[in-house]
């Protein structure tokens, strides 16, 4: 009675070892021979690729390389996203062929009557490289049938995913392209002025009210850099932004080294946290965070350069500071800091570091004057003077107590003006200067 069910069950298990050995077998080893011998498509060098052409059910695009980058022409001219073609690309050129399935007559299965996608590649000449149809998933969605030079192979799934992209995922999201090396002044226009700031070497100034503003460069230079970040959420219609751009209220110019022609960036408020832009010379709307327009809200103090002490620590040698009750001279000896007087013991070279860094960052609070007094003040309560190796003073300031309001009034080689400084801002500097002229490590 054991008997049958056992021979049953051999007779099953013999039958699919024949299946698999003379049927299976060898359908997976001409599998494996056609994918080893055309393993890749033998398409082209991605360098040599000029034009792009993707056909699809209307809604055709085409790119050009203008220069150094990629460029839409259809159906809209605008700066591509140069990311976006190279994956294209580059997913065309190293596609690999997992299977061929040769000439087969029925496509209608494969999604490619008609196919959901044309690719074609050309060279500068118009001469083109490479043509690839794109067609439907696999059943299990693992690849995607394609046809090329009249094969049906089964390619990456990617290249569909690139190919069928949206157009707003082919055009670039800078939403203003430019050097910031090349850039020699800028005019921020706002709702109730504007102020223009200029370069001068590696320095930046602007002029407001008669007075010539030294510009923090770091602060300057960072509203070109957030114009320069800028990247657009999505693209609006004209009729989408119909009536935002009244007038040239909030805009920032900016002129170029030649041969770069200048810029202007307009700026109109949007709906939920957003606003809109537009730049000259193009016809495309972006929506931006409307974060970026605080820039319209700095005005020429905020961005001026309000360090009282301007010195490269590098080649700082002495550093002499008197204030009311203290008096301190650190000299350098060799790479490490010390007091002028070796038996005054070792002194600990993190906070001479700290005081260092308090110094560089020791700023103004409001400007007293736009002029400095001549000559110097006597009556000095605080003063700073740091020194070169040749006993040269690379800058000093001066502070003397403020009349009936607190704080003192502060002047200085590098500062071209009368500030006011807060009296807190000397605490750190003061308990800094104490603590270096202990006698502990």
């Amino acid at each position: 009675m054991k008997l049958r069910p056992t021979i049953i069950l051999f007779v099953i298990a013999i039958a699919i070892a024949s299946y698999y050995f003379f049927v299976e077998r060898p359908r997976i080893d001409r599998a494996g021979t056609d994918r080893s011998s055309e393993s890749r498509i033998p398409l082209i060098n991605p360098t040599n690729v000029a034009r792009v052409w993707i056909d699809r059910d209307g809604d055709n695009l085409a790119f050009a390389i203008q220069g150094t980058h990629w460029e839409m022409t259809f159906p809209l001219r605008d700066m591509a996203d140069q990311a976006a073609i190279g994956r294209l690309i580059a997913a065309v050129s190293g596609a690999e062929v997992f299977r061929n399935l040769g000439r087969e007559v029925d496509t209608l299965s494969f999604g490619l009557e008609p196919p959901s996608a044309v690719l074609t590649f050309a060279a500068a000449g118009g001469d083109t490289l490479t043509r690839v149809e794109i067609g439907d998933y696999t059943v299990d969605r693992s690849w995607v049938y394609a046809r090329y030079q009249g094969d049906i192979l089964l390619l990456p799934t990617g290249l569909s995913r690139y190919s069928l992209a949206p157009l707003s995922d082919f055009r670039s999201r800078r939403v203003v392209t430019f050097d910031t090396g090349l850039v020699t002044d800028f005019t921020i226009y706002h709702r109730t002025g504007a102020h223009r700031w200029q370069r001068r070497g590696k320095n930046w100034f602007t002029v407001s009210d008669g007075d010539t503003i030294t510009g923090l460069a770091t602060a300057v230079e960072g509203i070109l850099r957030r114009l320069r970040g800028l990247r657009a959420h999505d693209f609006p219609s004209a009729e989408e932004v119909a009536g935002r751009f009244v007038g040239d209220v909030r805009r920032i110019d900016i002129t170029r080294e030649p041969p770069g022609p200048p810029i202007s960036v307009r700026f109109a408020e949007g709906d939920s946290g957003a606003a809109f832009a537009i730049v000259s010379g193009e016809d495309r709307y972006t929506r931006v965070d409307s974060s970026v327009t605080m820039i319209f809200r700095l005005r020429p103090f905020d961005l001026r350069d309000r360090r009282v002490l301007h010195f490269d620590a590098r080649q700082v040698h002495r550093i002499a500071i008197t204030t009311p009750d203290t008096t301190a001279t650190i000299v350098r000896a060799g790479d490490a800091w010390a007091h002028p007087n070796p038996a005054f013991g070792r002194m600990n070279q993190k906070r001479v570091a700290a005081l260092l860094r308090r110094l560089q960052t020791l700023t103004f609070s409001s400007v007293h004057s736009e002029s400095r007094p001549l000559p110097a003040w006597k009556d000095s309560a605080i003063s700073v003077a740091v020194s070169d190796t040749r006993g040269k003073i690379i800058d000093e300031v001066q502070c003397r107590p403020a009349n009936g309001v607190d704080g003192y009034l502060i002047m200085g080689r590098s500062l071209a003006l009368t500030a006011r400084i807060e009296t807190g801002a000397f605490e750190d500097l003061v308990r800094l200067l104490r603590q270096i002229q202990g006698r502990t490590e």
